[in-house]
């Protein structure tokens, strides 16, 4: 039964429909991600006039595995059409991938030839067999988890120099691999739950915590290349969220600038600056120093620039404030005055209305006449007419 055709990217350039009668498809895991070994056997015609240009099987029977060619996936083996197409089917499947011009582009066969420059094509696909590599929880043992991780930071260490996007990416998806990795190691043996199998020597935490912090930075600098400011940003704020580190330092700086905060570019590079020479014993950094005299450079013109720009705009919002200012405290002064002749004229007001009160209360009282010193009905001897003897 063929099944409904459905556009893998949504610009119509390469369309995918399964042929075989099969209705479910399996989980994630069941199907092919990046690294995994596929066992596949394709066809390749060109759309314009249907000629035969590529073949993995020189049978007519496309399921004999035996003639079957295996492909590591996100490897660069083939095509990137090719790749998608796989990584939709599980081991079984058969599929048929419509290619427009634009992604028919790359290697048909894994062995580099023919190569296609940009010709729509059909492909006829059976994948035989899916090996991917275990998953961040899989790891049979710490060790195993340890090695895979220093794997990806080498596969990505490989990638990185080339300096392509294909390979920028693919170098960054390492990383990432070899981090998710790790941090489910070191998460599952604070786990006692879960830690069977997985329990960490000291040496081997200090390795993995070591390698994790090795991985995040590459990535950042994968996503430094790539222009991706905010991703690189991202990945040294967990490298400096455990601590001071000179390259998580230095790299934020670089991501800081680009993405216009100079004032934390520069702080960064200082500090990059600072702990780069103290682990060298003062030895001047002559490339973080070159780097933080951009950066300062740069912010200079733009403090420059802005006065330039804004300066007179500025100047006068800040004259206008300041009238504005001078004008609330003008009317806050008056304010004040008025206040304080109010309180004053209702002062003297109730002083007015409490004397004509005790006024009144004086003049309500009867009068009262002072008491006489001599008793009543005796006259008061006078003394003028004694004579005194001799």
């Amino acid at each position: 039964e063929v099944q409904s055709a459905f556009d893998l990217l949504g610009d119509g350039g390469i369309i995918f429909r399964r042929l075989d009668d099969s209705k479910r498809l399996g989980d994630a895991r069941s199907r092919p991600q990046d690294c995994a070994k596929v066992r596949a056997s394709w066809r390749v015609w060109f759309q314009r006039n249907a000629e035969l240009i590529a073949t993995t099987t020189v049978s007519s029977n496309m399921l004999d595995e035996a003639s079957a060619t295996e492909v590591e996936i996100d490897e660069g083996q083939v095509m990137v059409a090719l790749e998608l197409g796989m990584k939709q089917m599980e081991a079984g499947n058969r599929a048929c991938l419509r290619v427009s011009e634009e992604w028919g582009a790359g290697c048909l066969l894994p062995a580099g030839s023919p190569c296609l420059r940009g010709a729509g094509v059909w492909i006829e696909l059976v994948v035989h067999s899916v090996l991917n590599e275990p998953s961040p929880e899989e790891h049979v043992d710490a060790a195993a988890c340890l090695d895979f991780a220093t794997k990806k930071k080498q596969q990505g260490n490989d990638s990185l120099p080339l300096g392509s996007a294909a390979d920028l990416g693919r170098a960054l998806r390492r990383y990432e691999a070899g981090i998710a990795a790790l941090e489910a190691l070191l998460k599952s043996s604070k786990d006692t739950e879960k830690s069977e199998g997985l329990s960490l020597l000291v040496e081997q935490e200090q390795e993995a915590k070591s390698t994790l912090t090795a991985l995040r930075l590459n990535a950042a600098q994968a996503e430094l290349r790539r222009k991706h400011w905010q991703q690189a940003r991202s990945f040294c704020d967990v490298v400096l969220a455990g601590g001071a580190n000179a390259k998580a330092h230095y790299r934020r700086g670089l991501a800081l600038a680009e993405l216009e905060d100079l004032d934390g570019a520069v702080e960064d590079l200082r500090s990059a600056v600072a702990l780069s020479e103290s682990s060298s014993g003062g030895a001047p950094d002559a490339a973080l120093r070159r780097e933080l005299a951009r950066i300062q450079n740069l912010r200079q013109e733009r403090r420059a620039k802005d006065r330039k720009t804004f300066g007179g705009v500025f100047e006068k919002m800040k004259q206008q404030e300041e009238q504005r200012e001078q004008q609330e405290r003008e009317a806050a002064e008056k304010k004040g005055q008025e206040e304080k002749a109010k309180h004053a004229a209702e002062r003297e007001k109730q002083r007015a209305a409490w004397e004509q009160e005790a006024k009144k209360a004086a003049e309500a009282q009867p009068q009262e006449l002072e008491p006489s010193s001599q008793p009543a009905g005796k006259a008061e001897p006078d003394f003028r007419s004694v004579q005194l003897p001799a």
